[in-house]
């Protein structure tokens, strides 16, 4: 059996069943093992109480929303609005609109005040949605209700590569930077997602599944370029089709 499956499950009636509860490597919203993820969590907590910027870094599929909402729980605004933007699902005409509002329809901006407002794929916005937005930003520093705000960028190399219209925006974001490291290398956690993730299959659905050591083990070495998303959907499919132990 693979060393690493040694580590987290005894074998019983020829599935896995984790060793301590899972509850042990959960954080607020996050399942987690990774030392470099918990090194980078425990600096959220830190700064708890602070207005610092944060842009997350990461792959598609690996969790960025998790975490902005795991920074938004565990900070002094945790009471306070927690709102989201993704720029690359609505139209270019309706995200200023829903950024600053129009007539009497309050905009995000507003709803968020003293709250954090997560905006995902910000290099995705028109260079003057991109100027009002960092006024909007250097406006409210210092007030009570100080907006915290959180983005993540369409792809990690689209940090490296921002234009001159959102160099402002990166570079206020750039004071704390969060990378979500892929599943791919941290393999102890795609083996705690599996088992969380078959657990709520049965709290959901009633669909009781468990795994096999030799299953787990073609799992850990898997890419999972899809990351948690591509897993999640993957146990899913395998636990519908299949009866009892998946093999």
């Amino acid at each position: 059996m693979d060393m690493r499956i040694e580590v987290f499950c005894d074998v019983k009636d020829g599935a896995l069943v984790l060793r301590e509860p899972r509850q042990t490597h959960i954080r607020q919203n996050i399942l987690t093992c990774d030392p470099s993820m918990n090194r980078q969590l425990d600096v959220l907590d830190r700064l708890g109480a602070s207005n610092v910027p944060l842009t997350i870094l990461g792959e598609a599929g690996c969790g960025k929303d998790t975490i902005a909402q795991y920074a938004h729980a565990v900070s002094s605004r945790r009471d306070k609005p927690f709102l989201k933007i993704n720029c690359a699902y609505l139209p270019e005409g309706q995200v200023a609109p829903e950024l600053f509002g129009s007539g009497a329809r309050e905009g995000l901006l507003s709803r968020a005040a003293g709250g954090s407002l997560y905006i995902e794929n910000i290099d995705l916005l028109s260079g003057s949605t991109q100027y009002r937005l960092m006024e909007h930003i250097q406006a409210g520093m210092g007030r009570p209700d100080e907006i915290r705000y959180m983005i993540c960028l369409s792809d990690p190399d689209a940090f490296q590569r921002s234009h001159v219209l959102i160099g402002q925006l990166v570079d206020h974001f750039s004071s704390l930077i969060f990378n979500i490291l892929p599943l791919r290398e941290r393999p102890e956690d795609i083996l705690l997602i599996t088992m969380q993730q078959l657990r709520l299959i049965y709290e959901q659905y009633r669909v009781e599944r468990t795994v096999s050591p030799r299953l787990m083990s073609a799992i850990l070495a898997c890419d999972w370029p899809g990351n948690i998303r591509q897993l999640d959907k993957t146990i899913n499919r395998m636990a519908f089709m299949t009866d009892g132990v998946l093999m």
